[in-house]
């Protein structure tokens, strides 16, 4: 019996096929670069923070008389510089697993081997995931337990005739921010947890997954809008410091514009960098939607063509055809000349019920009836 050496169809490889096809892109790869600048200028302002703070102490203590107002107890309180470096790079270590699970991913999937596939970097994501959620959620109860303060504050401030009137406004804009932000902030890492579980899905079994893309990258995106209108008040921070120094004298002893002004600087590289790399993970988001929803829609409409793996495409399933016969060509045929009918008497019948046989003339081929001895036309003898 024939025995096919074809690879058998699966759909756990058609899957991560059209996983890889989508992630393989080098937008991916771009996403992965700006975690690594933004991981190196996180150290920077790190290193930068260090030395502001420096330099801001040094000048303090070399005004006279500061170091006897604080005394050394109060020197002794101030915070290491070492310390905060070593919390800094402790903070560093989330997004450099980000970044080196992003690599993994665009390197994987752009590895043609289909025993290549990018189901390490996405597990990486999904348990940072389950970890932003379990946080987020920790701080959205400190977050509302701030709200109801804020909101318990007007009341007590009207009984304080000296409390300035705006103070009350204040605190309640303040209680709806701390409502405001915990909401935003769980929907973001609810959608972000299932959109990383339905990668994970999708890579693991035959079905294809995109919940909580199109949520999560909405939701990023809005993000990114709202970090870039805070980068904006940053580069206003220099000029205002240099306009104080010209007003307040003793605050150009401590050259805090020109401190203030290459940080913010930083501060804004930052953020933008930020910006950039929020709206690209909402970008991949949002495409990965469209790329999940583009091949089950193709599956539902119609039988799909089966994807070809390493040059094999398996083959089509065909409905049975009955064999038909071929048509025979047709001759064409010469028009016959209407035949005689014989001229008797039909009700001449015999016993049988069948018409008499009449007898024709051997010399002139007329008919005569059974009992004539002569023919009526020629007169020839018949009998």
């Amino acid at each position: 019996m024939y025995e096919s050496n074809a690879p058998t169809f699966n759909p756990f490889a058609q899957n991560v096929a059209i996983v890889k096809e989508y992630f393989k892109r080098p937008r991916m790869l771009i996403l992965g670069i700006l975690s690594v600048i933004s991981v190196c200028i996180s150290l920077l302002v790190s290193f930068l923070t260090t030395s502001m703070v420096k330099e801001v102490m040094n000048a303090f203590l070399a005004m006279p008389g500061f170091a006897e107002a604080m005394g050394e107890e109060a020197l002794s309180s101030m915070p290491d510089t070492s310390s905060s470096l070593g919390s800094t790079i402790g903070s560093l270590i989330v997004p450099v697993l980000i970044a080196v699970a992003y690599f993994l991913i665009y390197f994987k999937s752009k590895n043609d081997d289909p025993a290549s596939t990018p189901q390490a970097g996405v597990t990486i994501l999904y348990v940072l995931s389950i970890i932003e959620l379990v946080i987020m959620s920790i701080a959205s109860l400190v977050f509302v337990i701030c709200a109801i303060i804020m909101f318990i504050m007007p009341a007590a401030l009207q009984e304080d005739p000296t409390a300035p009137a705006f103070l009350g406004g204040v605190f309640a804009g303040l209680g709806l921010f701390f409502l405001i932000l915990p909401v935003f902030g769980l929907i973001s890492s609810i959608s972000k947890l299932k959109y990383m579980g339905s990668i994970k899905n999708s890579l693991t079994s035959v079905n294809l997954e995109n919940k909580g893309a199109k949520c999560y990258g909405v939701i990023t995106l809005i993000g990114a809008v709202f970090s870039a209108l805070t980068v904006l008040p940053f580069l206003l921070v220099g000029p205002l410091m240099s306009s104080l120094e010209q007003e307040v004298p003793e605050l150009a002893l401590l050259n805090l514009g020109d401190i203030l002004g290459s940080f913010t600087l930083v501060i804004f590289l930052t953020m933008a960098v930020d910006v950039a790399y929020m709206a690209f993970d909402a970008i991949i988001a949002l495409g990965y939607k469209k790329h999940i929803d583009y091949y089950k829609s193709s599956f539902t409409q119609a039988p799909p063509a089966q994807p070809v793996f390493n040059g094999y495409q398996p083959p089509q399933p065909t409905v049975p055809v009955q064999p038909v016969a071929p048509a025979q060509p047709t001759v064409p045929t010469q028009p016959t000349a209407p035949v005689a009918q014989p001229d008797f008497d039909a009700s001449v019948i015999n016993i049988q019920g069948e018409a008499p046989k009449a007898n024709t003339c051997p010399r002139c081929g007329s008919i005569a009836k059974n009992d004539d001895v002569f023919c009526a036309d020629c007169g020839t003898k018949l009998k």
